[in-house]
């Protein structure tokens, strides 16, 4: 028997997931099966990557010893990389 507790989770859950939430679910067919995924979800995480190295462009980001670099500069550095293997 669900307790008081998982009555609200559940009501929490279907409005944030539910028709015109913040993190609408819907289905989607892959190879065969149908399985849930957020409806404004970006199609890879490269997109998010992306997306918060824009935004936070000069805070640091990644810290090796005496090295800091930013959002921007390992975006950058990523995007060369990328860059390279596509080349090769």
């Amino acid at each position: 028997m669900p307790s008081e507790l998982d009555r609200r989770i559940e009501s929490v859950t279907a409005v944030l997931t539910g028709p015109g939430g913040p993190a609408q679910v819907v289905m989607y067919n892959q190879n065969g099966v149908d399985v849930p995924m957020i409806a404004t979800a970006p199609p890879a995480l490269s997109h998010y990557f992306a997306h918060f190295c824009t935004q936070h462009g000069d805070a640091t980001f990644l810290v090796c010893g005496e090295e800091r670099l930013s959002f921007a500069e390992t975006y950058a550095a990523a995007r060369a990389v990328a860059v390279a293997l596509v080349a090769q």
